[in-house]
């Protein structure tokens, strides 16, 4: 009898420590940023392409695993980023490495991938001295990929339409200096209304005259002249519509 006994309590005990670490996969990934490897001593051996994809991508138990927040961190931290400033437009730099890093590819599949973002664009700050120009240009590219604004709710819209026009005015005062650093929130804010089609916009949008302004939201490609000037544009209609959302 005894002897049943103990061996039912192994059983049970087997039990509930596979249990726990059925229910537990993911210890030790959540609220960590991946680390990436470092490049290699003697270069790429010979496709780079191919060998950076390989090095630096994200071990599926991590990119399943990890938080939201840090994943962004993650694919901000991406070794092969750079890259992203040797293209033509932001948008094109931007989407080549996002083909390259699977953490980039698994961020919009995340339900709350939108709703993170803007939590931490609301915290940057053109005042912030540890924030430099690039570091706006980069994440706001990043925040202003249609497959993540379109999975704002309504109130998140306008927060981030507001934090949008006060950041433009800002980095004004803050001095910002190069037009890489200026652009990326008003190619959030055209792009915001070019998904939810506001007509008054988008029947200025469609002009045959605005084709420069086209190019400078879907390319994220800076282009100014005396009858096309898109930041002007843009934060005309932006303000309206923003009055619009509150009004929904």
């Amino acid at each position: 009898m005894c002897k049943i006994r103990y061996i039912l309590l192994i059983i049970v005990i087997s039990f509930f420590s596979c249990k726990k670490e059925a229910i537990d996969p993911c210890a030790g990934y959540v609220d960590e940023v991946f680390q990436y490897p470092p490049f290699p001593e003697n270069g790429w051996e010979n496709d780079w392409y191919e060998e950076s994809k390989a090095l630096f991508e994200i071990p599926e138990q991590v990119l399943t695993c990890i938080s939201t927040d840090n994943l962004i961190t993650t694919c901000l931290n991406y070794p092969q980023f750079n890259i992203f400033y040797t293209y033509d437009t932001w948008q094109s730099g931007f989407s080549f490495v996002a083909l390259m890093s699977n953490g980039f590819q698994e961020l919009p599949q995340r339900q709350d991938c939108g709703s993170v973002m803007l939590e931490r664009y609301l915290t940057m700050n053109p005042f912030n001295q540890n924030l430099s120009e690039h570091d706006f240009l980069e994440f706001e590219i990043f925040m202003s990929q249609r497959v993540i604004l379109k999975k704002l709710t309504l109130a998140e819209k306008l927060a981030l339409m507001e934090h949008a026009l006060t950041i433009n005015e800002d980095k004004i005062d803050a001095g910002f200096q190069y037009s890489e650093g200026k652009i990326g929130g008003y190619v959030i804010m055209g792009r915001m209304m070019w998904i939810d089609n506001f007509q008054p916009f988008m029947e200025v949008f469609n002009e045959d005259t605005m084709v420069l302004l086209r190019i400078f939201i879907d390319d994220a490609q800076w282009f100014y002249n005396d009858w096309c000037k898109p930041d002007e544009i843009i934060s005309e209609y932006a303000i309206q519509y923003f009055e619009y959302l509150k009004e929904k």
